[in-house]
């Protein structure tokens, strides 16, 4: 009905006709209706299903029992369905995954078996001064640039000239290559004539030699194995800030993969260079080779090269100047990893194969499975595979790997499996689901001998046992796990930005404006700061690329650090973060209807309905100077879209004194292709709104207060959210009470965020199946 309706298929032609207030307050109603009933068809009725490990707790656990860490990016998709990775009906499991688990556990039991060869501690160091970096190979790049544009000169100057004879490939380049070469010439000039280039050279893009990048030669890592990349380097000045930092990557060069690891910034000068440390990591059996490079742009828009290039330069600012690259190694001695060797344990003299062999499945199975004994029959199936392996000419350790492989591939190591019906959980069984639950990893050993003498289930031990696990680094897993899937996070990213707009928006930011969300809501967690805190506030937290970026006071340093604001800033809270501003644009203009729609989905806790199918499209009035304010009203030329947007919209203006990258602005700048020239208008922002509820704002600050007001609604979103996350099922009406009880225990300490967590784990709910 509400598809015909909308798409004026309903009432009839020769029916009378709704007029468009009756329509769109009937379409209203419809559209909430289906909401409800989507809510419904959608309760589980409280029942939590058995559910397979997702990529990330499968890795981790991997990593706790082999020491090992496996490659999952293969594995079944996580989220299949809607809702969080944690859900038991979205992780699916079919026969045909069976054969690729086995896979992965054997290559993982083998890499923890250490039978490669000894690995020496080493240093390599690599002189930056070396090969195509040298100032010889920019000498050379001189020479060619005046050969040709003396060529390009008697060309010119000789009417009857041929191209061919003076060495070119074309009329055009024969005319041309003068120009670009008098431009080129001054800047290589002035290269090879500093002189702390004779021991080191420049970080920069240059034409014709593209981006700076030095790297170390390329290793195969093994287990255990660390690494150490320092760089003797440092910075000029008068340059933007972005040319300050050191980008770390670890690269494949077998796959042309690239990974980013890291930044830092250079402070030192010319004259007194630093040593710059930084730990890199490397996956196992992949080929690697470690660079340092200047600050990247994100796949699909434009690097700095071609940035400056459309600005008509040559080169982008040489930011650092480098000495040397040095790799250190820590090697690994031959052998398996501490946690293989406790799997295969030393055999006793009169211990016979076979019962070692059942002996060494048994207690790994008994610790893969967690929660239930291997059988005997199970027991004595992969032994026979053991001894099938025997009987073939493998070793006694080669052999075990086979069953072993099996039992990471079994149900019983793959689903948290637990107890049936509505019985409360056993001790153990419900240390596998908190550990689970907030390190997204098996229980630790204090954990563990807490359940098996059965004082978990006791409320105190069980509250000091979450305070523990919270405290514990490993929870920075469900902090950023949680927060990426609860905020919406996975927007970031999906639309390459107009760097020739936004230059300043790189890999960096993207990675960092990320990690201050989750910075914000460690913080929040650890101190235990009132939940309004992540709405407003007079703090943020920050380190130097996020200072930089939003124009603050330097801040030393890459770790985040609680920065207090002056009165007038616009920061501090999530609507002012970078990374949920730049989740409502399109890369190119920001989007008053996506940062709406964000506000009113994961603050205020009332998601819009679908939009429905024949919305009016935008592209239509693309090339239409117009304010992003007047631009969204054209979604509103039809009933079935004013109900939403009059919610959604005011939201989305009060935000617009933040570009699509979120960086502040008083005027929206349009630019757009017109014939064959650019044309550009600015439009002073308009931030001034009205909820509708009645509730108006004349600025950002006024919204923010707005927002910050409906803390109780924010409670509420973050308690539905905590229950599905943690219970591994989407919330449902049933779950109506026990977020009513979340919310009524953590509101006397103003919904500080390890009251909802303490609150959960201690329902009946949450320790029962």
């Amino acid at each position: 009905m509400l598809n015909a309706i909308n798409a004026g298929d309903m009432p009839p032609p020769k029916k009378p006709q709704l007029s468009a207030e009756e329509k769109t307050e009937f379409l209203a109603d419809l559209s909430e209706t289906l909401v409800i009933a989507r809510r419904i068809h959608a309760d589980t009725g409280g029942e939590i299903k058995m559910r397979r490990l997702n990529q990330r707790e499968y890795a981790n656990t991997m990593e706790v029992l082999l020491g090992v860490r496996p490659v999952v990016d293969g594995l079944p998709d996580d989220r299949a369905g809607s809702g969080f990775d944690t859900a038991g009906a979205s992780l699916y499991f079919s026969s045909s995954q069976f054969e690729q688990y086995v896979v992965i556990a054997r290559e993982s039991l083998e890499q923890a078996l250490g039978q490669d060869d000894a690995i020496p501690e080493q240093t390599v160091r690599l002189e930056a001064e070396r090969g195509g970096l040298s100032r010889e190979a920019y000498q050379n790049r001189l020479d060619t640039y005046r050969d040709e544009a003396e060529r390009s000169k008697r060309f010119n100057s000789d009417p009857n000239a041929s191209f061919e004879e003076h060495g070119f490939k074309s009329a055009l380049r024969a005319r041309l290559a003068g120009k670009t070469a008098g431009r080129m010439i001054p800047v290589l000039e002035s290269y090879v004539q500093r002189p702390e280039v004779e021991h080191g050279t420049l970080m920069w893009a240059i034409l014709g030699q593209g981006a700076f990048k030095l790297g170390t030669p390329r290793i195969e890592p093994k287990p255990q194995e660390k690494y150490t990349i320092r760089v003797r380097a440092a910075a000029y000045p008068d340059v933007p800030s972005r040319f300050h930092y050191i980008e770390f990557i670890a690269s494949n060069p077998v796959e042309k993969t690239v990974r980013v690891l890291g930044w830092r910034k250079v402070k030192a000068s010319v004259e007194e260079p630093e040593i710059i440390e930084f730990p890199a990591t490397a996956v196992v059996g992949e080929p690697t080779a470690f660079f340092i490079r200047n600050r990247s742009h994100p796949k699909g828009s434009k690097n700095d090269g071609a940035i400056y290039r459309a600005k008509g330069m040559l080169h982008t600012p040489p930011g650092i100047w480098v000495d040397w690259i040095e790799m250190e190694r820590s090697g690994r001695p031959n052998g398996p990893t501490a946690e293989a060797t406790d799997i295969f344990f030393p055999r006793s003299e009169d211990q016979d194969e076979r019962s070692y062999a059942r002996e060494v499945i048994k207690r790994f199975a008994t610790r893969a499975f967690r929660t239930v004994e291997p059988t005997d029959d199970y027991l004595d199936k992969l032994v026979q595979r053991f001894e099938a392996n025997r009987g073939k000419g493998q070793g006694l350790h080669e052999s075990l790997l086979q069953p072993l492989s099996i039992v990471l591939a079994s149900p019983s190591f793959l689903y948290m499996v637990e107890s049936t019906g509505n019985e409360r959980l056993t001790d153990p069984e419900l240390a596998v689901r908190l550990s689970y639950f907030l390190w997204s990893a098996p229980p630790d050993t204090k954990l563990r001998s807490v359940a098996n003498e059965g004082k978990l289930s006791d409320p105190e031990e069980l509250r000091r046992q979450t305070s523990r696990l919270l405290s514990d680094q490993r929870a920075d897993r469900f902090v950023s796990d949680f927060a990426y899937q609860w905020l919406g996070m996975e927007r970031l990213g999906m639309f390459p930005f107009n760097t020739l707009l936004y230059p300043e928006i790189d890999n960096a930011v993207m990675e960092n404006s990320r990690e201050e969300i989750y910075q914000m809501i460690r913080h929040n967690l650890n101190e235990k700061r009132p939940l309004k805190h992540l709405l407003k506030s007079d703090y943020v937290l920050t380190n130097d690329i996020m200072a930089d970026y939003y124009g603050m006071d330097p801040v030393e340093g890459h770790e985040f650090t609680k920065v207090s604001l002056p009165s007038n800033s616009p920061r501090g809270g999530l609507l002012s973060t970078a990374a949920v501003l730049a989740m409502g644009s399109d890369g190119t203009r920001s989007s008053p209807v996506e940062r709406g729609v964000w506000v009113l989905r994961h603050i205020l806790n009332d998601p819009p309905p679908p939009a429905p199918p024949n919305v009016p499209q935008l592209d239509r009035i693309e090339n239409v100077f117009q304010p992003a304010r007047d631009k969204v009203k054209a979604h509103q030329e039809a009933a079935q879209c004013t109900n939403c947007h009059r919610k959604i919209d005011p939201i989305g203006y009060g935000m617009e004194n933040f570009d699509a990258a979120g960086l502040w602005r008083v005027e929206e700048v349009i630019s757009a292709r017109v014939g064959k020239r650019t044309k550009t208008e600015a439009f002073p922002i308009d931030p001034s709104g009205e909820f509708a509820t009645g509730a108006k704002f004349e600025d950002f600050g006024g919204l923010r207060d707005i927002v910050a007001d409906h803390v109780d609604d924010f409670a509420r979103n973050f308690a539905e959210a905590i229950i599905a996350y943690g219970l591994g099922r989407p919330y449902g009406f049933t779950d109506h009470e026990l977020a009513e009880e979340l919310i009524e225990k953590s509101k006397p300490s103003e919904y500080a965020l390890d009251q909802f967590i303490h609150a959960l784990i201690q329902t009946e709910t949450f320790q029962s199946k």
